[in-house]
C-alpha cells in the first residue's frame, strides 16, 4: 500500500448466521489495530467500516484509538453503528474496513482484526436476547505503507 491513499481496503469480516433461529443485529465492533512500530496508529484516518459502498459507522481517527496497556503496538478501533446492522437469519454478511494512509506515513505496517468474543456486541432482533458469538480470533493480514510503488523491466 502506498501513503496518500485513500479508501484502501484492510480488512473484511464476514459475519454468517447460519443455523441462527432469527436475524442477528450487530451495534458495535471492537477491532484490533496492530502496527509493527509504536506510535504509527496515526498515520490511517477515517477508519470506517462498508457494507457494500454505503458507509456504517462515523470515521474514527486512527489518533482516537485506544491504546492497549502494555502493548505499544496495539490499540482497539471502536466501531460504533450509525444504524445497526441486521444480518437476517441463515446469510453471510461481509463488512469491509477501509482507511485513508496519511501522506507523510511511516514505511510501518498495519493489520486489523477480532480476537474475541467481546468484539462483537450482538442480540437477536426479535428477542432482544444478548449473543455470544463464535469467533475465530485473528490478528489480520499485516500491510506495510510504502513511499510508491516500483516497476522492473527485463529485456
Amino acid at each position: 500500500m502506498v501513503k496518500g491513499t485513500t479508501g484502501y481496503t484492510f480488512a473484511n469480516f464476514t459475519f454468517d448466521t447460519s443455523g441462527s433461529g432469527e436475524n442477528v443485529k450487530i451495534t458495535q465492533l471492537l477491532i484490533k489495530h496492530t502496527t509493527t512500530a509504536p506510535s504509527n496508529f496515526d498515520d490511517l484516518q477515517n477508519i470506517t467500516l462498508y457494507d457494500g459502498t454505503v458507509a456504517q459507522n462515523t470515521p474514527v481517527q486512527g489518533s482516537s484509538e485506544t491504546a492497549n496497556a502494555g502493548n505499544p503496538t496495539a490499540a482497539t478501533t471502536t466501531i460504533t453503528f450509525l444504524t445497526p446492522i441486521v444480518i437476517t437469519k441463515n446469510t453471510v454478511k461481509t463488512l469491509t474496513l477501509k482507511a485513508d494512509i496519511s501522506g507523510s506515513a511511516a514505511a510501518a505496517g498495519h493489520a486489523f482484526g477480532i480476537t474475541s468474543t467481546a468484539g462483537v456486541t450482538a442480540t437477536g432482533v426479535g428477542t432482544g436476547s444478548s449473543i455470544t458469538p463464535t469467533v475465530t480470533p485473528s490478528d489480520g493480514q499485516t500491510q506495510t505503507v510504502n513511499a510508491a510503488g516500483t516497476l522492473r523491466y527485463y529485456a
